[in-house]
């Protein structure tokens, strides 16, 4: 939260303005179950907001592209949480090189680009060593199978999840939180699923938002901005194919800081009266709905325990 209001602030060069929006992610759906539920996919949100905040650092920086041990050290924490989170470093630093382009020589380029390789990859390897150590042997007699297995731990069988309702888990439900139903999991152990949730219309008004926000990137072309939108079509693409069991829900967290980013563009014209008044009453309900369903999901599954 500290560090996506630092984003904001920047976005918005508003403390005001940014305030309000992390008050508004604060009782987002994503950052409420996060809090309640304690997993990898809360530490992936973290390094994925830390990652874009060094990115909006370095693209500030005027005449300084160089590779330092904080930048590595977060993105080696990203994709050591989750692997994919290595396409995100590869968009941003792609991004940050075509920026600065014109600023520095192709050499310079080329040597920032081989020393950060060079640092992440003997950093990553070192963490690796010491977390894996008891896999190390497997992992070097039968690399195939050690990715096999990763991939069916993440490619579950069963029923996937389509296109509507991915884009509506992640453009809606990242921030509302849908009606949940109780499901009997054996064992005397009850589970609220949020799965069946259905706010079709709401879904079609947000991509609406994130259409107009893609419109003002081409009139006024934002790097933060582009790179945010790239993040969550890969996103999207991704998990299309990789879901666990049709719960796609897990992995709001991934795109949560960039939608709040493009977000964060699209009102950042607005008067400080008018962002006051639509993102205190959207707010009001997110708060008032996200509450109610948690406490009644959790009050629903309270027999089991």
């Amino acid at each position: 939260m500290t560090v996506g209001f630092y984003i904001f602030s920047d976005v918005f060069q508003s403390f005001a303005k940014a305030f309000l929006l992390c008050i508004f992610m604060l009782f987002s759906a994503t950052y409420l179950v996060n809090g309640i539920v304690v997993d990898s996919y809360v530490l992936a949100g973290f390094w994925i907001t830390c990652a874009f905040a060094i990115y909006q650092s370095d693209l500030k920086a005027t005449m300084r592209l160089e590779v330092d041990w904080l930048k590595i050290i977060v993105y080696v924490m990203a994709v050591g949480t989750t692997t994919y989170l290595l396409l995100l470093v590869i968009v941003l630093e792609a991004s940050l090189v075509l920026a600065k382009r014109h600023d520095f020589s192709v050499s310079h380029i080329t040597r920032y680009l081989l020393s950060g390789i060079v640092r992440f990859s003997l950093l990553f390897l070192l963490l690796f060593s010491i977390c894996y150590y008891q896999s190390l042997s497997e992992i070097v007699s039968d690399p195939v199978n050690v990715v096999q297995k990763t991939l069916w731990a993440v490619v579950r069988g069963g029923e996937k999840e389509g296109v509507t309702s991915i884009l509506t888990t992640f453009l809606f439900y990242t921030f509302f939180a849908p009606s949940h139903t109780v499901v009997d999991i054996g064992n005397n152990a009850l589970m609220a699923d949020f799965r069946p949730g259905e706010n079709v219309f709401v879904t079609y008004s947000v991509i609406a938002v994130l259409a107009a926000a893609l419109v003002l990137l081409v009139k006024k072309p934002d790097p933060m901005l582009l790179v945010s939108f790239i993040w969550l079509g890969i996103t999207i693409g991704f998990h299309l194919q990789y879901q666990d069991r049709g719960s796609i829900f897990l992995y709001t967290g991934h795109t949560m800081l960039p939608l709040m980013v493009i977000v964060a563009c699209f009102f950042s014209n607005l008067s400080p009266v008018k962002y006051l008044i639509i993102a205190g009453l959207l707010t009001m309900v997110l708060m008032l709905n996200n509450v109610l369903e948690i406490y009644w999901a959790i009050n629903a599954t309270r027999g089991a325990w």
